[in-house]
């Protein structure tokens, strides 16, 4: 499992180096415990071509998710779509992400959240169908981090949760 989840990230590294042409799909999620300040921040990293797709798909053909000719009502969608589409449970209680904003990064899309109020913690259940509703063969990377303790999952449309065990 971690050596298809080390070729995987492997790929994901060079498809980011490359155009923004590509024949994989794969996301990597960040989820951090900061312990300074008692929360959780997570970053979503996803091809920014992909995501608009799916926005289109899902809420508005018109939607641009591209940095020369965005839409103003961007945030609007791209937090309902997180909403739905991305859960994470800290020690079996489900916790609402707060959408923070987004900033492009060459062909991709960094989407920053972050759950609030989080003084420590043992699990971490992770739900990820981020782009998978149009993209059969997704593939969404989890990496959490806690101190110097790092679990990391590889997810899809078919196995897309996950729990993740802290010391």
């Amino acid at each position: 499992m971690i050596k298809s989840i080390v070729s995987t990230f492997f790929i994901f590294s060079l498809l980011f180096s490359a155009s923004s042409l590509h024949e994989y799909y794969v996301s990597l999620t960040e989820i951090t415990f900061v312990k300074e300040k008692s929360r959780v921040e997570i970053i979503s990293r996803l091809f920014y071509d992909d995501l608009e797709d799916v926005l289109q798909e899902r809420y508005f053909p018109g939607i641009a998710i591209d940095p020369t000719k965005e839409n103003t009502d961007v945030d609007t969608y791209l937090k309902k779509y997180f909403d739905t589409k991305l859960k994470i449970d800290i020690d079996g209680q489900p916790k609402s992400l707060k959408y923070l904003g987004h900033r492009f990064d060459e062909d991709r899309v960094n989407i920053f959240l972050v759950i609030d109020s989080i003084s420590s913690f043992n699990t971490v259940k992770v739900e990820n169908l981020l782009l998978t509703d149009l993209f059969e063969t997704q593939q969404n990377i989890v990496h959490a981090f806690k101190g110097k303790q790092k679990e990391s999952v590889l997810l899809n449309k078919y196995t897309f949760e996950s729990v993740l065990k802290f010391d």
